[in-house]
């Protein structure tokens, strides 16, 4: 599936926000331009959702791994900006902090830049680093099943309604 994304990234043209609000689950999302012009993109999803994968696994090239966790879901996709792929949604998408969830999905770019991306470099690393200090200052708990597949629900939300956005 193909996505339009900016050009010229000075940040993430993608930020959710997500929470609950009178017992209803809200989502928000804005878009940051800095400049730049609208190019045809397609995306790579990472993830360690597997209800993210099933919904997706037939329309975008999916990285899978259950066994990732939150950080390392993080850290793959730096990688991939090592690599040359550009971020396509903020990597702390949402309102869930990072030691709260074992769920992340981010969408890169297929296609890589002749050179590393500074603006998603310094984002992800960014966010790594605050995701680190999160899970230091306190562990994300051992939830029970039942609250696990709520976080799969809001972190697939979370993405369903970017790429909605993107088609």
């Amino acid at each position: 599936m193909e996505a339009y994304s900016l050009s010229r990234q000075r940040t993430v043209p993608y930020l959710i926000k997500a929470y609950f609000k009178n017992n209803i689950f809200m989502i928000e999302y804005t878009h940051h331009y800095f400049g730049g012009s609208y190019e045809y993109m397609e995306n790579i999803i990472i993830t360690n959702n597997k209800l993210v994968y099933e919904k997706y696994k037939d329309s975008y090239e999916i990285v899978y791994n259950e066994e990732y966790t939150y950080l390392d879901v993080l850290e793959y996709v730096r990688n991939k900006i090592h690599e040359g792929h550009i971020l396509a949604t903020h990597p702390l998408s949402g309102s869930i902090k990072p030691n709260e969830t074992p769920y992340k999905t981010v969408m890169i770019s297929k296609n890589k830049k002749g050179t590393v991306d500074f603006d998603s470099l310094s984002i992800i690393e960014s966010s790594i680093a605050t995701a680190k200090k999160f899970m230091e200052n306190k562990p994300t708990p051992k939830w029970t099943e039942s609250i696990l597949d709520d976080f799969r629900v809001i972190d697939l939300s979370l993405i369903e309604n970017v790429i909605n956005k993107l088609i």
